[in-house]
């Protein structure tokens, strides 16, 4: 999952949580999986943004 995170700078945690559903034969914990994603993908966004802004400070 962190590698897909580094492969992938664009992936949301929601993306992540929906693949999840998909992959898993239980139905229910993708689920729980996919929400846990939702509710997470703006936190992902946020340390996105940091990470992008935060170089240009250095400079």
């Amino acid at each position: 999952m962190v590698s897909g995170f580094a492969g992938t700078a664009l992936a949301s945690a929601g993306d992540i949580g929906l693949a999840n559903s998909v992959a898993t034969a239980d139905g229910f914990r993708g689920s729980v999986s996919q929400a846990q994603g939702a509710a997470a993908s703006p936190m992902i966004a946020m340390i996105i943004t940091n990470l992008r802004i935060r170089p240009l400070l250095f400079y």
